[in-house]
């Protein structure tokens, strides 16, 4: 199953389904020593801990997909720095896997969300599990980027996008980060700069004097595709948001 993310502040907005279907998973709460565990560990990595993914649907995911992960920091905090940035999810061969933490950064949070992107050769059967492990660099190793294996949603720094690595991890992702739209969609409805604003995100003011309509220039299966957005309702309004 691919997900399709959209990740910025979209004001006016009173209306928002969000479809979320992949498996939340917990962590054992001891870390192993990353020179005596059955994982090879990737390098700079000191202690890792086994992620069991459960599937509890009736079909497999297929390698290369993106999972959702629950995380409890807490359980990590004396091996995390504060706000967390020195961990990485790999396979049991040592292979780092793309992550994008969707919520919770702080070393002592308790149910974030990390969404992880298999490697090709994951496969999590249906009804059965796989397993991933999550290392940890030694403290003051930040190792978040826009360009590296592990990375955080837009807002999580006073810099805009800072750590946000979405577009390595999801099949189409959106942050709407700068000042104007990206080729990544096509206006329907609406103008930009009078009936919506991009600026580090997405504005529509409450009442635009037109319907705003953008359409993304990569379709998706609604089917068999996941999609999750994030809102901010800026004023009580009667518009609505439709993604189809």
């Amino acid at each position: 199953m691919k997900v399709y993310h959209l990740k910025g502040r979209i004001l006016a907005v009173l209306a928002l389904v969000v479809l979320l279907s992949l498996p939340l998973v917990g962590l054992p709460t001891f870390p192993h020593q990353a020179a005596h565990g059955t994982a090879y560990s990737p390098a700079g990595v000191t202690y890792f801990a086994a992620l069991n993914l459960t599937n509890n649907q009736g079909t497999q995911i297929s390698g290369g997909s993106q999972v959702q992960v629950g995380v409890n920091w807490f359980n990590f905090t004396s091996y995390l720095d504060n706000p967390v940035d020195n961990y990485v999810f790999f396979t049991a061969n040592g292979l780092r896997l793309r992550s994008w933490l969707e919520s919770g950064t702080a070393n002592n949070a308790n149910g974030s969300i990390v969404w992880v992107k298999l490697d090709g050769s994951t496969i999590i059967p249906a009804n059965g599990n796989a397993t991933i492990y999550l290392g940890f660099y030694p403290l003051g190793t930040n190792v978040l980027g826009p360009y590296n294996y592990t990375g955080e949603y837009p807002n999580a720094t006073a810099t805009y996008a800072q750590y946000d690595n979405g577009g390595y991890v999801f099949s189409w992702y959106d942050n709407f980060n700068g000042t104007s739209l990206s080729s990544k969609w096509t206006i329907i409805g609406g103008t930009q700069g009078s009936d919506f604003f991009v600026n580090d995100g997405f504005r529509a003011p409450p009442h635009p004097s037109n319907y705003v309509r953008i359409r993304g220039v990569t379709a998706a299966n609604p089917q068999t595709s996941v999609v999750d957005l994030y809102t901010l309702c800026g004023a009580t309004i009667t518009n609505d948001i439709y993604w189809g």
